[in-house]
Order: structure tokens, then C-alpha cells, then sequence
């Protein structure tokens, strides 16, 4: 990694960093998938919850993936049942758990914000299928827990 000359910073030709990248483009991600939930009548957070609902049935492992307090998903899993994109019923082996599962209108409501991303994402519209894979693979190394050297 090279520091950049006095001369460079003074310019204005530094480039940017890798972090300062990623950061905008994780903004601009962010925006377009606002802009997404807008569309579907949604907020920013009920949407995300959607989404993890739609690969999790099971309440408390929706919670986990959030990282939010289990009442605030709860709360968000309720209007999510009150629009009717979701139900919640008890476990059957076990009346302690609660079972999430999506609507046709809950599993279209996600349909369409991919369609929506899909078609607005610089990530699928700038990156061949190949570069696509590359990418995913990368993110999601780098999302795995950095093993603890101590």
C-alpha cells in the first residue's frame, strides 16, 4: 500500500480508498433499497425483517439475525401480520416457539424488491455473472467472525 505524495493530496488526485468505496457504495445500496421498501408501502426495517422471515420460520432465529431487542421484532413481525405479509402461530413440538411463515402476498412483496433491486442495483447491472460470484464469495468471507488470534 503506497501513501500518497503531498503533492497528489494537494491536487485532488488521491484516489479513494477501498474502505471509503465500499462505504459509498453501501450507501447507495442503502437508498435504493429505501427507495424499494417506499414502493412496497413498507419501512426500511419492516422490510428487512421480511426479508429474514422469508428464509427463517422460526421467530427467536429471526431476532438473532437482526441483532435487534426481541420485543422491537416482535412489534415489527405484528404490523407485518396486520398488512397481511405474514402469520405467526405456536410451534407444534413446541408451544414455547413461534413459527413465522409469509403470505402470497408476503413472498410477493419480497419478489418484487429484488425484481426492484434487480433492476436499479449497480452490482447486477455493472458486474458480468462471473465478477457477480467473485463478489458474493468475497462479502461473504468477510462477513465470517475474524478468529480471535489471542
Amino acid at each position: 500500500m503506497t501513501t500518497p505524495s503531498n503533492s497528489q493530496v494537494a491536487r485532488g488526485t488521491v484516489e479513494p480508498s477501498v474502505g471509503e468505496l465500499v462505504l459509498e457504495l453501501a450507501d447507495q445500496l442503502r437508498q435504493m433499497f429505501i427507495d424499494g421498501c417506499a414502493e412496497l408501502g413498507l419501512t426500511f426495517m419492516e422490510t428487512r425483517t421480511l426479508r429474514y422471515a422469508a428464509r427463517e420460520r422460526d421467530q427467536s432465529a429471526i431476532i438473532d439475525s437482526l441483532g435487534l431487542a426481541p420485543t422491537t421484532v416482535s412489534a415489527l413481525l405484528g404490523t407485518l401480520e396486520r398488512k397481511g405479509l405474514l402469520t405467526r402461530s405456536r410451534s407444534r413440538g413446541d408451544y414455547r416457539r413461534r413459527v413465522v411463515e409469509l403470505t402470497v402476498a408476503g413472498r410477493a412483496a419480497v419478489d418484487q424488491l429484488d425484481a426492484y433491486l434487480e433492476r436499479r442495483s449497480p452490482l447486477i447491472r455493472s458486474l458480468d455473472e462471473n465478477q457477480f460470484e467473485t463478489l458474493r464469495s468475497i462479502l461473504l468471507r468477510l462477513r465470517e467472525p475474524i478468529p480471535d488470534d489471542g
